[in-house]
């Protein structure tokens, strides 16, 4: 008698987890966009260093011709000892090592300002860095040139 029960309520126990598991997964939904690529933050201008004694400094100018305000820059580096065998076929590796702000140029100034990140160098390293803008919803724009050196 005791099965014949069990038979009768397996199916609406069923039905009660199914709507229980549709209820909870129901959860808030954004608004639907688009399909597309999201629009790209700037690109960046000419990346250059200058080194003094041991210190690092990259500059550089955000191009924002028909691309989105960037909410700032991220900095790549790759750092090999020298001790290392050279191989110029394997892949260069970076780690971003610093997120730059973007900021609006001064109302006195006459042309933007560059941006800059400094570093302290150590000795006996091969160095490779480049730069990306970044938007407020993650994009990540195209890399900058490459400036590389050893210390």
């Amino acid at each position: 008698m005791f099965q014949k029960t069990e038979r009768k309520i397996l199916p609406y126990i069923l039905i009660l987890l199914a709507v229980g598991f549709v209820w909870v997964g129901c959860g808030k939904k954004a608004p639907p966009r688009p399909p597309g690529p999201e629009e790209a933050p700037a690109t960046v201008g000419r990346l250059s260093k200058t080194i003094s004694v041991d210190t690092l400094s990259l500059t550089w100018d955000p191009v924002t011709k028909k691309a989105a305000e960037p909410a700032g820059f991220y900095v790549f580096r790759s750092k090999v000892r020298l001790t290392d065998s050279a191989c110029p076929t394997c892949p260069v590796f970076f780690e971003r090592v610093a997120a730059i702000p973007y900021r609006e140029k001064g109302s006195g100034d006459a042309a933007p300002h560059p941006f800059e990140y400094r570093e302290t160098l150590a000795r006996g390293f091969r160095y490779i860095y480049k730069v990306a803008a970044y938007s407020n919803s993650g994009a990540i724009g195209k890399d900058s040139n490459t400036v590389e050196f050893t210390h």
